[in-house]
């Protein structure tokens, strides 16, 4: 008898909550979709003036400056991007020869190794835990 109460009572739990009506949900609120405002154009941008050197144009053209770097992949090509198209704008004529030695360690070898020839770089662009400790300061 006990069983059959009990069993009577758990079939009667699952069962019950199936037959009531189910409790209407709030129906989600739409949401405007956020407009972008345009931004006012602003006048024409002007070029950065070229700062004043204090030596002559003419003293500076076909100044070549030799730049090594170890850098390589997408950060060579840009920097070389960036360095050709220096060497075409530029008013005083200056250009520039980038010369990439593929990584930070083997620029410290070759800069170590030029620095006992005449054939050394104008401009090094390396880590200052790479710079050589015989290397001159000139700052």
């Amino acid at each position: 008898m006990r069983r059959l109460l009990l069993l009577t009572l758990l079939l009667a739990s699952f069962l019950l909550p199936a037959c009531s009506t189910p409790t209407p949900q709030p129906e989600p609120t739409p949401t405007k979709a956020p407009t972008s405002t345009p931004i006012p154009a602003t006048s024409t941008p002007k070029p950065t003036p070229h700062p004043d050197l204090g030596i002559s144009t003419q003293a500076l053209r076909g100044v070549t400056v030799t730049v090594w770097h170890g850098w390589d992949g997408k950060s060579a090509s840009l920097f070389g991007q960036m360095a050709a198209e220096f060497s075409m704008e530029n008013k005083w004529g200056v250009k520039v020869d980038v010369v990439s030695q593929k990584n930070l360690s083997l620029l410290a070898q070759a800069v170590d190794s030029a620095l006992k020839t005449p054939e050394h770089p104008d401009l090094v662009v390396a880590l200052p835990e790479h710079a050589s400790p015989g290397m001159p300061r000139v700052w």
